[in-house]
């Protein structure tokens, strides 16, 4: 049997030799190589948290700058945390334009919004009015410079046949485009209270 034992010795050393690669040297190299692949990125990440750390105070500086600009156009757009109470002031901002210009309002109708940031809506309203020229030019001019700042988008301006009249009637077909600040700060709703 020890003869037996000592034929196929060769064969149990290649086979241990196989098993200890196996069992043993594989895991092993397996769990090397991701420990080295972990370090790595945990290099990587410490690199940047210390790069962060030592920008810290200038990213605080960037980001007070960020408030005070913020607070700065506050006054530039609408302030309202309702759809219903922004719809409500920008319409009567706009009609009180037109008003006063001695324009007829024919037709308001909303288009929609488009989501700029999770705070900041931008919306698009087309008018309709009709009135002379001196209506259309004293209206366009007053929307220009509402605040709230009321942007045209689009307009078109036209008549049955201009002939120079002053009481000729023009119809206007405009959209606006209005920005709401849906989180006002509270200095921004004390700055718009009348």
């Amino acid at each position: 049997m020890k003869s037996d034992l000592l034929k196929y010795k060769h064969y149990f050393i290649a086979i241990a030799a196989l098993l200890v690669g196996l069992y043993i040297t594989d895991p092993l190299w397996i769990s090397y190589k991701e420990l080295t692949q972990t370090k790595a990125l945990n290099s990587v990440r410490a690199n940047k948290l210390s790069t962060l750390l030592t920008q810290q105070t200038q990213l605080q500086q960037q980001l007070e700058q960020a408030k005070t600009l913020s607070e700065s156009i506050a006054p530039y757009m609408f302030n309202k945390t309702t759809e219903s109470d922004f719809k409500l002031k920008a319409q009567q901002k706009v009609e009180q334009a037109l008003k006063q210009a001695n324009c007829n309002l024919e037709r308001v109708e909303w288009q929609g919004k488009v989501q700029l940031t999770p705070n900041l809506e931008q919306w698009l309203l087309t008018i309709r009015f009709n009135g002379a020229p001196l209506c259309l030019v004293t209206a366009t001019k007053a929307i220009e410079l509402l605040k709230p700042t009321v942007r045209f988008k689009e307009y078109a301006y036209n008549g049955r046949s201009f002939t120079g009249n002053p009481t000729e009637n023009i119809n206007a077909d405009i959209d606006l485009i209005m920005w709401n600040n849906t989180q006002p700060t509270q200095a921004a709703i004390e700055q718009e209270q009348p």
